[in-house]
C-alpha cells in the first residue's frame, strides 16, 4: 500500500512541475509560481513549511548579494519545487514510516 501511495504522491509531485512548466511564460506578473508553491505545500505539508522557510532565506539573501529578484525562469521553477519534494519525501516515505515502526514496537512493548 506504502508503494502505490509514493507512486501517487511522486506523480502529483512530478504532475505539478510539468504544470508549471507549461503554464510558465516570461511575464513577471504570471502567477504560476503561486500554483507551484501552494500545490507542493500542500504535498508535503506539513514539513513543507522547513521548505518555505529557507526558499525565504535564500531569496533574502540573493536581493542582498544582487540587489534585485532573481528572474522568473524554468530554472527557478526547479529551484522552487526541489525542496518541497525533497523535504516531503524525507517526511513521508522516510520518517513517518520509521515513527509508525516506533510507535508499534513501543504498543507491543507496553501490552506484553
Amino acid at each position: 500500500m506504502l508503494k502505490i501511495i509514493k507512486i501517487v504522491w511522486i506523480i502529483l509531485c512530478v504532475l505539478v512541475l510539468f504544470i508549471s512548466f507549461y503554464y510558465f511564460d516570461d511575464d513577471p506578473k504570471n502567477d504560476i509560481d503561486i500554483f507551484l508553491i501552494l500545490s507542493m505545500l500542500f504535498l508535503s505539508f506539513p514539513s513543507g513549511y522547513v521548505a518555505a522557510a529557507v526558499l525565504k532565506l535564500i531569496a533574502i539573501l540573493w536581493v542582498k548579494i544582487w540587489g534585485e529578484p532573481p528572474s522568473n525562469s524554468y530554472l527557478l521553477i526547479i529551484i522552487i519545487w526541489l525542496p518541497y519534494f525533497i523535504v516531503g519525501y524525507i517526511q513521508w516515505f522516510v520518517l513517518t514510516p520509521k515513527l509508525v515502526k516506533w510507535i508499534k514496537k513501543r504498543r507491543k512493548g507496553v501490552t506484553h
